[in-house]
């Protein structure tokens, strides 16, 4: 059996810290009806530090399981990977006020779903 392909990247940009890929099992629905027009991501939310992160200098990497809805809507599906200190949280609300214009399918608005990253990084 072939390994699976490494995810695509659907969007690099926003957050001022964050990258969007295709979740694995995207690309094997893709396969079968193809994606015409990936998701595109008009707007996107700085993710908000907490008080006790800050203080604890905590920094890294949220992962998100998220649906890109052909409504428009954002579904957090998942934490992959998370940080604590209330960082998760934050990510998870940030990621659900991005704004995006859906994926196509012969011109028809589709799911899609993808891994989001949102990365904490104090600035010194």
């Amino acid at each position: 059996m072939d390994a699976p392909a490494p995810p695509r990247l659907l969007t690099r940009a926003g957050f001022g810290d964050a990258t969007i890929t295709a979740a694995p099992g995207a690309m094997a629905s893709a396969a079968v009806s193809p994606v015409t027009r990936a998701v595109e991501i008009l707007s996107k939310p700085k993710p908000v530090y907490t008080e006790e992160a800050r203080g604890r200098r905590i920094e890294g990497e949220v992962l998100l399981q998220v649906l890109f809805a052909a409504s428009g809507k954002v579904l957090v599906l998942a934490t992959v990977r998370g940080l604590g200190y209330g960082l998760d949280e934050n990510a998870v609300a940030a990621a659900e006020a991005i704004r995006f214009r859906p994926a196509e399918r012969a011109g028809v608005a589709a799911d899609s779903t993808a891994t989001v990253h949102i990365v904490f990084q104090l600035a010194y």
